[in-house]
């Protein structure tokens, strides 16, 4: 992830798809973060 105005990025590794465990992640980063998220955007599209 990565904090447009600050350019602030934190990444973690995944090593499936499941959808369980990128928000897991994504729970994670939230927790480490030293800002509120108020707004997500994913690359991600549904094939």
């Amino acid at each position: 992830m990565t904090d447009l105005y600050s350019g602030w990025t934190e990444n973690r590794a995944i090593l499936s798809k499941s959808s369980l465990r990128t928000k897991e992640m994504i729970e994670n980063i939230e927790r480490d973060l030293p800002m509120a998220i108020i707004g997500f955007a994913s690359d991600e599209r549904n094939l």
